[in-house]
C-alpha cells in the first residue's frame, strides 16, 4: 500500500500560527538586528543638527522651522524623546530603529492581506535585510518614520478600498496621512499616488469619503502652510548642492535598495518579466498590484522628472519607493513561479540574496568623533582661534566638543566664541568678523571642501591678515594653519 506523504509548504508551515505570533517574531527580529552597531559610527550630517534643536522650547523649534526644509513633527517627537532618555548616539537612535522595525509588521500585512503568505514572507525578508534600511535606521532623522507612515497609510488604503470600511479605517487613514505630510514635504507624494489608485478604481461612491478625509489632511496644515510655501520658494530658487540626475542614476537608486549591482539586475530581469506576464493576462491588473506599482512608479519617475529643475533625485528622498519595490518583487516573484516548475522557489531565492549580500552596519559615516578631537587638539594655546567653515558644522562639532555646552543651547554660540571657536558662514560674514583677529594663531577647519570655500576666498582672506603655514587633509576635511604675521 502506497504512503501518503504530507505536503509540505511555506503556506500550510504559517497557517499553524496567527498572524499576531508571526509579525511579533517579525518585528522582534528586526528590532534586534535594528539595535546592533546602532551607536557604532558618531552622528553625522544633519544629525547633530536634529538632536541640538529637538532639545530647544518650542518657541526656539518655531523659529528654527522657518529656515528648515522639514516638517516638525520628528523635531518635535525628538523633543519629548531627548528630555526623557538624553542625547547618547544610542538614545537618539533608538527611535529611528524602532519605526524600521514597526515598519516591516506592515510589509507583512499588506503582503499577507492582499496578496499571498508567500509574498508576505519574501517582501518582509527583504526588506529586513536591506542595507538602505539599516543605514536610515541609524539615522536620526525622519526617514525612516516617513517610510513607516508611507506604509501604514497604503495599507489602511487597501483596507478601505478592498476590506473592511468601518469608521476606524478611515480614522487611522485619515490620521496617517496629517502625520505624514508633518513628517516630510515627499508625503505630499504619496498622498498623490492615494489619489491616483483611488481614481483608477473609478469607484465614485467612497470619493466623497477620500475626499473629506484629505481636505481635513488638508486643512490640519494651516498652521504650518506659510512656512511651508515660504520654504518651496526659497529652495527653488537657490543652488542646491543635490545634482541633477543622469538617466544612469535611474539604476543607482534601486541598486541602494538592492544591497549589490548583481542582486540589482537579478530584480530587474524579474520586474520586467512579472510586469511582461502581467500585460499578457487577459484580466485586469488587480488593485493592490496597481497600488503598488503607481506606489513605485510615481515617486520614482516623478521625483527624477522634477529633479530635471529641482535636484531631489536621492536615495532617502526615494526610500518610500522600496517598500512597493521589495512587494512588487515578491509578488512578481509568486507571479513567475506559479508559470515555471524550474522557478517554482524564486521567491524564496531573492530573500536569500538579500540575506547572503547584506551588511549589518552599512552605515556611510565620517569619523567626526576623531575630527573634532583633531581640531582641538591644534587649539594648544588660549590664543589660538578655531574657525569653522560651513556653519552649519558647528552643531557636529559642539556635541562632540562639549556636550554640556550642546545642551546649553541658548547660549553655546557665545561660549564657542569664548572659547576661541568661531562658526563661519558666507565671506562676507568672515570680512566683517572682527573678534577672530586678535589671536596669534588661527586653525581654519573646512568640512566637505568640495563643496564649502572650494575657491579658497574664505583662506586667501585669511591670509591677508596671517601668514599661512601648512594645510592638512584628513577625513574628506581640510585644516589649514595661520600664524600671525
Amino acid at each position: 500500500m502506497e504512503s501518503i506523504r504530507p505536503q509540505l509548504s511555506l503556506t500550510s508551515f504559517i497557517g499553524r500560527f496567527r498572524d499576531t505570533k508571526i509579525v511579533m517574531l517579525l518585528f522582534a527580529f528586526t528590532f534586534f538586528l535594528r539595535l546592533l552597531y546602532l551607536d557604532y559610527y558618531p552622528l553625522n550630517i544633519d544629525e547633530p543638527f536634529t538632536v541640538f534643536y529637538s532639545q530647544m522650547s518650542f518657541d526656539h523649534i518655531g523659529e528654527m522651522l522657518k529656515t528648515e526644509n522639514n516638517p516638525p513633527l520628528f523635531f518635535v517627537i525628538m523633543h519629548f524623546w531627548i528630555n526623557a532618555f538624553g542625547i547618547s548616539e544610542f538614545s537618539v537612535r533608538f527611535l529611528p530603529a524602532l519605526f524600521s522595525a514597526l515598519t516591516v509588521v506592515f510589509v507583512y500585512f499588506i503582503g499577507n492581506k492582499f496578496f499571498s503568505v508567500k509574498v508576505a514572507v519574501a517582501s518582509a525578508v527583504l526588506f529586513i535585510f536591506s542595507e538602505s534600511q539599516f543605514e536610515f535606521a541609524h539615522d536620526c532623522r525622519a526617514y525612516s518614520l516617513l517610510v513607516l507612515l508611507s506604509t501604514i497609510s497604503i495599507y489602511f488604503l487597501l483596507k478601505l478600498l478592498i476590506l473592511e470600511k468601518d469608521r476606524i479605517n478611515w480614522i487611522f487613514f485619515g490620521l496617517c496621512n496629517t502625520l505624514l505630510v508633518y513628517t516630510h514635504f515627499i508625503g505630499w507624494i504619496i498622498i498623490f499616488v492615494e489619489i491616483v489608485v483611488i481614481i483608477s478604481e473609478v469607484r465614485f461612491s467612497k470619493l466623497k469619503h477620500f475626499a473629506v478625509s484629505f481636505t481635513i489632511t488638508l486643512l490640519s496644515l494651516i498652521p504650518y502652510l506659510s512656512i511651508f510655501f515660504k520654504r518651496v520658494t526659497e529652495t527653488t530658487s537657490k543652488d542646491t548642492w543635490v545634482q541633477k540626475p543622469q538617466l544612469s542614476d535611474l539604476y543607482s537608486r534601486l541598486w541602494e535598495y538592492s544591497n549589490k549591482p548583481v542582486v540589482t539586475v537579478v530584480f530587474l530581469i524579474v520586474l520586467f518579466a512579472g510586469f511582461g506576464l502581467l500585460i499578457k493576462q487577459k484580466n485586469k491588473i488587480d488593485l493592490q498590484t496597481r497600488a503598488m506599482l503607481l506606489w513605485f512608479l510615481i515617486p520614482y519617475l516623478g521625483l527624477f522628472l522634477i529633479s530635471m529643475k529641482l535636484p531631489l533625485f536621492i536615495e532617502r528622498y526615494l526610500l518610500v519607493i522600496s517598500i512597493p519595490f521589495y512587494i512588487l518583487l515578491g509578488s512578481f516573484a509568486v507571479l513567475i513561479s506559479s508559470k515555471s516548475k524550474a522557478f517554482r522557489f524564486l521567491y524564496l531565492f531573492f530573500p536569500l540574496l538579500m540575506l547572503l549580500t547584506t551588511n549589518l552596519n552599512p552605515s556611510r559615516i565620517r569619523p567626526n568623533k576623531q575630527i573634532v578631537y583633531l581640531v582641538q587638539n591644534m587649539k594648544r594655546t588660549p590664543t589660538t582661534a578655531i574657525l569653522i567653515n560651513p556653519d552649519w558644522y558647528a552643531p557636529t562639532f559642539l556635541y562632540y566638543y562639549d556636550k554640556e555646552m550642546f545642551c546649553d543651547y541658548s547660549h553655546s554660540t557665545e561660549k564657542l566664541n569664548a572659547n576661541g571657536i568661531f562658526p563661519l558662514g558666507s565671506y562676507e560674514e568672515l570680512v566683517k568678523q572682527e573678534e577672530f583677529k586678535k589671536y596669534n594663531r588661527i586653525v581654519y577647519f573646512q568640512s566637505n571642501p568640495n563643496l564649502v570655500d572650494f575657491e579658497n576666498r574664505n583662506l586667501n582672506f585669511l591670509k591677508s591678515s596671517f601668514n599661512y603655514i601648512s594645510t592638512v587633509k584628513a577625513f574628506n576635511c581640510k585644516i589649514s594653519i595661520l600664524n600671525r604675521n
